[in-house]
């Protein structure tokens, strides 16, 4: 960092920690700063949207009956599912063009906040178990952040497995939402957010999908099962059989 950049950085947190200035100043001064992140924030993301080409992008919202998708590359399909469930119904997203797969991630936190466990499973188009994983990691975060760490994790196994491009499902809706939107919100969980970005425009084409809980079973199981691993486990082609007949069900649903 120049020197320049430091003294106007400390200059600003100077303003805003000092007791000199009164609340109204170091409240203005926050609220600029603020509108200054999102004009950047913004223009960022337009220079993305024209440089990223149809074979690697990030997903950009649109309406699609109910659901928050983005716009895809030409010559993909999908087909809506409503699956009848007894709380209810849901909907979710199938991609039928071979080649394509889903990633649908789930984070948990142990009851003393101090473990985090992450569940991912990829899917073929065919609904077949192609890689699996259950992860943990011995730290302290809020759920937010725990649930981009989950995506953010299946996105690294399916570029490592070469299961790209894909479907990223999380039963996370606010950060779903924030992936969508193409800007990294003013926080914590911005900054996980922000590093997915990254990686979706150097590493695949993948796009965002939310699904609610009953969707998200099998992911949610395996984070369940990270918090009693203290490794990291990657199946191929597998799965742990505890979640065996859940991907079962799972798929007679959409039959």
């Amino acid at each position: 960092m120049k020197a320049s950049q430091r003294r106007s950085r400390n200059t600003i947190k100077g303003v805003l920690d000092s007791s000199k200035y009164g609340v109204k100043m170091r409240r203005k001064l926050a609220s600029l700063c603020n509108v200054i992140y999102k004009a950047v924030a913004k223009a960022l993301a337009n220079r993305l949207k024209g440089v990223v080409g149809e074979d690697r992008w990030i997903a950009r919202p649109t309406t699609f009956k109910g659901v928050s998708s983005p716009v895809l590359p030409p010559g993909t399909k999908l087909s809506q599912h409503y699956v009848r469930e007894r709380d209810g119904g849901f909907v979710c997203l199938i991609v039928e063009n071979a080649g394509w797969y889903k990633v649908n991630t789930d984070a948990a936190i142990s009851n003393d906040g101090i473990k985090m466990g992450f569940g991912i499973i990829i899917l073929n188009s065919n609904g077949v178990v192609m890689a699996s994983s259950v992860q943990s990691l011995n730290s302290r975060f809020p759920h937010q952040m725990a649930e981009a760490m989950a995506i953010f994790k299946g996105l690294q196994f399916a570029v490592e497995t070469g299961l790209v491009p894909c479907v990223m499902e999380s039963d996370a809706q606010v950060v779903i939402n924030h992936l969508n939107s193409v800007v990294a919100p003013l926080s914590d969980v911005g900054l996980i957010i922000q590093d997915i970005f990254s990686f979706c425009e150097k590493s695949l084409s993948c796009f965002f999908n939310f699904v609610p809980r009953n969707g998200n079973m099998v992911a949610h199981y395996l984070a369940k099962l990270g918090l009693s691993s203290w490794i990291d486990n990657f199946w191929m082609e597998e799965c742990p059989p505890c979640v065996i007949l859940d991907v079962m069900r799972d798929c007679s649903r959409l039959d």
